[in-house]
């Protein structure tokens, strides 16, 4: 599936980071870079961005241990990884080396997401550079790559799912034959990449693993020997469970909360923009939820698909040659092929449905739904199927298209035709483009928490706990938050994966102590009216009514009128 010539590529990567760059700046503007401003991450929509930076308000401060990536001032009194904060954790333990050299308010998101777009570009460039022979199509086509609707989605809101480098980089190595390099420069880099994936987020290694595997599997099928894809597969394997081990991904009695389907994705995804395309109609979904397997292609590169399929098609049905003679000839094209319709029906297991309508429900038991429950969120694998299908588009005109004519006129053609449909998927785009650019260039004000009461404020060195008397996602964060400015810890927050039974027995432990009048003097407990009149009204402690917030204390707040008393 590769027509590219060997010669010097870094010039064509250092244009697609370059290019990345420049689209993120397009379209998410300026304000996202100022490593000091954090306003905009507490005024968005979905509250996950707020999780990810306030997990690294809090990791910056925790005493270096290992593993590396625990943070003990969130769950307080007990420890958890910065991995169930989705706080791009080798991000936050680089900067986390710095930390004394970093300014009060410090938020790496925006630089993240636009190394996503730099290196997604980069990746692509080299991808599309191989499948296709040129380098100005990959740079031209680099485009769809960088711009594509499920990083759109992702952007600001599950910001450490934006690596889709990682899934296209997985690619670029297979189809350049990289394993045939020698076994340990391969064992070495697959091993970093592996390292690097795992840490940053399971879902990104599994994909990029999986792919690997598929090359492994071509790779074993043509020499017959096993040593090197066994050996890089275990190279792999080690080094992510290294690489988890050390921030502490074990670390705990985490639980698993839902099985594998509850997060799925849609058959018709591949077609579907859910209100972000500017061309094709919205279509329905079986649940709200399939959101999760959004892998809307976009205009321009379904039409691009579908010309590149029936050229294809036609210049199969000319050759009229027995199946397996063409899977034996083409085993790498069939084996991205399988890998593409695996990942697809990953995406959208176990409730098969389109539109919304369920065709088909696989049965599930309760082994299944705790081993697949490990990836809860599997529309999630639907994004290497896009891109197998996005890269599919590029390599089927390049490869059927004028392939009689001379390579300028052949590839002035192309580029003529990747310039249409890139022009095409571009307006698709723009509308989302628009609404970005207006929501993250936009001043917004700073984050104002309920405890933020001067005469609180002026005592509050005296406490060193938060303790939250209940559960609320939204709450949950902006007293997190607070407790990170002021150096305080806090029982509980929003966790991709939680210890919430360790938690409620912790505050059973405060509950007790707090009805029996033996409350720590360095606690305040928050509340809200139901929690209060729950049982809390009656214990002997102070409690202050702080615009909603119900606030307990073992002492009094001077200058703060209480509206009960311990006595």
């Amino acid at each position: 599936m590769t027509v590219s010539k060997k010669h010097s590529l870094l010039p064509l990567f250092l244009s697609g980071l370059l290019l990345g760059s420049l689209l993120f700046v397009l379209v998410y503007g300026l304000n996202v870079l100022d490593v000091t401003n954090d306003s905009w991450i507490f005024s968005q929509p979905d509250p996950d961005i707020e999780q990810h930076y306030i997990g690294w308000c809090h990791f910056r401060h925790a005493p270096w241990r290992f593993p590396l990536g625990l943070v003990d001032s969130l769950s307080w009194p007990f420890s958890i990884s910065i991995l169930w904060t989705d706080s791009m954790p080798p991000v936050a333990l680089f900067f986390k080396l710095f930390r004394s050299l970093l300014p009060k308010t410090f938020q790496y998101i925006g630089w993240y997401g636009l190394s996503s777009f730099a290196l997604m570009g980069g990746f692509s460039c080299l991808l599309l550079e191989k499948v296709t022979g040129s380098g100005r199509i990959a740079l031209a086509g680099s485009v769809a790559y960088i711009l594509s609707f499920p990083i759109q989605q992702r952007m600001f809101y599950h910001t450490t799912l934006t690596a889709h480098w990682l899934i296209i980089l997985a690619l670029y190595l297979w189809i350049s034959d990289f394993l045939k390099q020698d076994l340990r420069k391969v064992c070495l880099i697959w091993g970093l990449i592996s390292l690097y994936a795992a840490m940053l987020h399971p879902y990104l290694w599994i994909m990029a693993a999986m792919i690997l595997c598929f090359s492994l599997l071509e790779e074993l099928i043509i020499t017959k020997k096993w040593l090197k894809p066994v050996l890089t597969g275990l190279s792999c394997i080690a080094s992510a469970v290294i690489g988890l081990w050390a921030i502490g991904a074990f670390y705990g009695d985490v639980k698993v909360k839902e099985s594998s389907g509850v997060f799925e994705g849609n058959m018709n995804t591949f077609f579907n923009p859910m209100g972000e395309g500017a061309l094709l109609i919205n279509l329905p979904i079986q649940d709200g939820f399939q959101y999760e397997g959004y892998g809307y292609l976009g205009a321009g590169i379904i039409l691009m698909a579908g010309f590149g399929l029936g050229l294809m098609l036609y210049e199969l049905a000319k050759r009229r040659k027995p199946l397996p003679d063409l899977i034996k000839k083409h085993l790498r094209a069939f084996l991205i092929f399988i890998a593409g319709l695996l990942f697809f029906n990953m995406a959208i297991f176990p409730k098969y449905s389109f539109n919304d309508k369920i065709i088909f429900r696989f049965p599930m038991n309760d082994f299944l739904e705790l081993v697949l429950g490990i990836f809860r969120s599997n529309g999630r694998f639907i994004w290497p199927a896009a891109y197998i299908v996005m890269t599919f588009a590029f390599w089927a005109i390049s490869r059927f298209l004028c392939p009689k004519k001379g390579f300028i006129v052949r590839e002035g053609i192309l580029m003529g035709l990747t310039a249409f449909f890139m022009m095409i998927q571009l307006l698709d785009l723009s509308n989302l483009i628009r609404d970005k650019h207006d929501t993250f260039t936009e001043n917004y004000e700073e984050e104002v928490c309920d405890l933020d009461n001067e005469n609180l404020l002026s005592v509050l060195p005296r406490y060193k706990h938060l303790v939250m008397a209940y559960d609320d996602h939204l709450d949950n964060m902006k007293f997190a938050y607070f407790a990170s400015r002021y150096g305080l810890t806090i029982n509980r927050f929003y966790f991709a994966r939680g210890i919430n039974d360790a938690i409620e027995a912790e505050l059973e432990r405060h509950r007790g102590a707090a009805a029996n009048g033996k409350a720590p003097t360095d606690c305040l407990y928050l509340m809200k009216e139901e929690a209060y009149n729950g049982g809390w009204k009656d214990f002997p402690l102070y409690f202050y009514d702080l615009k909603g917030t119900i606030v307990g204390s073992k002492e009094p707040l001077p200058g703060i009128i209480p509206i009960s008393y311990p006595y």
